[in-house]
């Protein structure tokens, strides 16, 4: 059985996490959109191949919801 953390290491760990969760922020925000729209295309390839389809109308509604969502907030 593994040892359990300590506070202080679980606190140290979430200091960690938090800053390479900020970093890793950043990169994503600072990739070219040639690079974030070639990672949409693998991950719909990726799920296409898993078969992993939407087919409701709600569903689709509630997808196109989303990214109407993030154009506003990114392109005003």
């Amino acid at each position: 059985m593994k040892p359990k953390l300590t506070r202080r290491e679980a606190l140290e760990y979430v200091r960690r996490y938090r800053a390479m969760n900020a970093i890793e922020r950043e990169e994503l925000r600072r990739a070219p959109l040639r690079i974030r729209a070639r990672q949409v295309a693998h991950m719909m390839g990726f799920c296409l191949g898993m078969g992993w389809y939407t087919s409701s109308a709600a569903e689709i509604r509630e997808v196109r919801q989303r990214w109407n969502r993030l154009r506003e907030h990114f392109c005003g």
